[in-house]
């Protein structure tokens, strides 16, 4: 997990002129969608209030799963961190599933527990113990002001991606692999950008 967050911050380092582009143009393609827009793209809501993530994310959070917490003080904590779940395909006992559920692995500015949890808590199912906890609407009014410190989607779920993690045997010769599937992503999207802008400029 470390060498592909290594990975994403090497080859994203000249995203800043990736424009944002509309799911229909994925084709329903939801990780390719989440792909282009949330990992290859994050530096466009790094230092962000997360209600710009919020306002661009065209489909719906069902789960919020996998919380990040720091001690704050006496029994007090912090939560920092998150995966946002649009979509579960994983089947450990509805478990989080890193390798197959489609999500958006957010990092943000301390959130205080209480506030975290009483925004949780207005659905009423969260009040039961859960390896996973149901989105709502004041979750998203809590955090919307919260400044993104680092998101990424599901990489996992590209199949020459899961292929390499399991086929790999050094951290040097990971972190080359994924960089090049990487790299020719961004490459067929800086193409696809340049010919729209040249149609875009032949119709003026």
């Amino acid at each position: 997990m470390f060498a592909i967050i290594f990975v994403c911050e090497h080859t994203r380092a000249q995203d800043n002129d990736l424009p944002y582009r509309p799911f229909k143009l994925f084709h329903n393609d939801t990780i390719r969608y989440l792909d282009y827009n949330f990992t290859i793209r994050s530096d466009q809501y790094v230092n962000k209030p997360a209600g710009a993530f919020f306002n661009d994310l065209e489909l719906p959070i069902v789960y919020v799963s996998y919380l990040l917490f720091a001690p704050k003080g006496g029994s007090e904590v912090d939560i920092f961190g998150m995966n946002l779940v649009l979509h579960k395909v994983g089947d450990g006992g509805n478990e989080f599933d890193y390798s197959k559920d489609y999500y958006i692995e957010i990092r943000l500015s301390p959130v205080t527990d209480e506030d975290f949890a009483k925004a949780l808590y207005t659905d009423e199912r969260n009040k039961e113990p859960l390896p996973y906890y149901y989105w709502t609407p004041q979750l998203r009014e809590l955090l919307k002001d919260y400044v993104i410190k680092s998101i990424s989607s599901n990489d996992k779920l590209f199949q020459e991606r899961r292929e390499i993690l399991e086929n790999t045997q050094t951290y040097k010769e990971l972190v080359e692999r994924l960089s090049k599937v990487m790299e020719v992503e961004k490459t067929k999207w800086r193409k696809i950008n340049r010919a729209e802008k040249q149609r875009i400029n032949q119709v003026k």
